[in-house]
């Protein structure tokens, strides 16, 4: 008991550090040393871990799709090497390193299912708090920019980044962390069930405060899938007949809103939204992504094949995972990675129900973000998330194939007989 309890803290430790973004905070009141310190601190602890349960406990089976993982990196990193050194492309592998560790050791961490409960607890906590952070610093008008340049913007905190400094991330964040209470929080008691949905509130709240419209689209369907045995036939139908209402009102927001005391910036986002769902795309912004995608395309057209270096996407800053990847060590990569996901999804439609809703829920809204983020593979804190839920997936289908058949083995021992 005393082994799990180190074992399980040398993993949870780097994750909590990792999923409430104390690494930024710490750099701008403890200093860079001291950061640093307590950041290489979380990645030696799960490979202490992970030579832990190595040593001292049982061996188990990996899970075949979290193993596919390994697969990704090698040919990710072997071709975005090698094309790092016929573009004479500099070598960078830190920007990405603490994910792979986090992803190859907890690979090992959730073989034994009591770490797998104890993540799922870990992780509803830690974005929780993430969320409820976002909001107290939206009302006190705090965010990591304003901190770390020491700046006293008059419009105040318009667009919410929470503790990661990034409005997209912390808008996942909130998703995850809405999924996470739904389905691993169950309430005992009335007071328990007003806790459970106070914080759902809180996570819709702050997800809301992010004004991410990518977020707005994966939570609406996050939660038509956890609340998919509400959708009846006359329900769906009833939603069919309101929907050009609702349609002509969301077109009509803007005027809707205009007595609001909205920011310029939260104006503009509403504009977007409408130019968005009226198809005006010439008039969409897309915060200069676009222009910043057809830059990197200038390559990619030049050679498909082949990338152009390892961190050329980061530093190209497309703001798309895929591309990313593609930009980094070519299509070869690309496929593996989009293949990787495929299987994600075909295990999925054949998971049972309540594996199927939850991992689903966690899924979506991690693809459809990997459109606008290309930091999603690499944010150590993710990384745990996808091998979770592959295991999850595993173990389920392991359980779906060994159910004995009752009336089978009924018959065989009456004949036995």
């Amino acid at each position: 008991m005393q082994l799990n309890r180190i074992i399980g803290l040398c993993f949870i430790f780097p994750f909590v550090f990792s999923a409430c973004g104390l690494q930024g905070w710490l750099i701008l009141f403890l200093g860079l040393s001291m950061a640093q310190l307590i950041t290489y601190m979380t990645l030696v602890t799960p490979i202490l871990g992970t030579i832990l349960l190595f040593t001292f406990k049982e061996n188990k089976a990996f899970s075949p799709l979290a193993r596919n993982w390994i697969l990704f990196y090698l040919v990710y990193y072997i071709l975005a090497v090698i094309a790092s050194f016929y573009h004479m492309w500099p070598i960078n592998f830190m920007s990405s390193f603490f994910s792979v560790v986090y992803a190859l050791t907890f690979m090992v961490f959730f073989r034994f299912e009591e770490f797998q409960k104890l993540f799922a607890n870990t992780a509803m906590i830690s974005f929780t708090i993430a969320n409820v952070t976002l909001i107290i610093f939206q009302i006190y008008q705090i965010d990591y920019d304003t901190v770390n340049l020491q700046d006293d913007i008059e419009h105040g905190v318009e667009r919410a980044q929470g503790v990661y400094g990034d409005a997209n991330n912390a808008a996942l964040v909130c998703i995850l962390g809405f999924v996470f209470l739904y389905m691993k929080f169950i309430p005992k008691n009335i007071w328990q069930k007003t806790l459970k949905l106070t914080l759902l509130i809180v996570s819709f709240y702050a997800l809301l405060l992010t004004l991410s419209t990518t977020g707005l689209l994966a939570f609406i369907l996050v939660f038509a899938l956890l609340n998919y045995k509400w959708f009846t036939k006359n329900r769906l139908l009833l939603m069919l007949i309101m929907a050009p209402i609702v349609y002509t009102l969301l077109l009509q927001i803007e005027i809707l809103t205009a007595h609001l005391d909205l920011s310029v910036h939260q104006q503009h986002k509403i504009r977007n939204l409408v130019n968005l769902l009226s198809f005006n795309m010439q008039e969409v912004d897309f915060s200069g992504r676009s222009e910043l995608v057809e830059n990197l395309m200038v390559y990619l057209r030049e050679n498909p094949f082949f990338g152009r270096g390892l961190d050329f996407g980061l530093k190209a800053r497309v703001h798309n995972t895929f591309l990313y990847i593609w930009a980094d060590a070519g299509i070869l990569a690309l496929i593996v990675f989009v293949s990787m996901l495929l299987i994600y999804f075909k295990n999925i439609l054949f998971a049972s129900m309540s594996v199927k809703i939850f991992s689903a829920s966690i899924m979506v809204p991690l693809v459809i973000f990997m459109a606008s983020l290309q930091t999603i593979i690499n944010q150590p804190y993710l990384m745990p998330v996808f091998i979770y839920v592959a295991y999850i997936l595993t173990e389920d289908k392991n359980r779906v194939f060994k159910t004995p058949n009752v009336q089978s083995f009924s018959y065989e021992k009456k004949n036995k007989k």
